[in-house]
């Protein structure tokens, strides 16, 4: 017997932009963050990226 619930994955991105003193858009920074539920393990992966 299969049990979808029993293996989820959650995925969310969030953006993080950086702005100087004058209000220009410095950089764009991007979290991933990924996180594993298989029964009682759980596992995060976390990925910065910087453009």
């Amino acid at each position: 017997m299969i049990r979808p619930h029993l293996f989820k994955l959650i995925f969310s991105i969030h953006f993080m932009p950086e702005y100087d003193e004058n209000g220009n858009l410095i950089k764009t920074g991007v979290i991933s963050t990924a996180v594993v539920k298989r029964g009682r393990k759980r596992s995060k992966s976390y990925l910065w990226v910087k453009g």
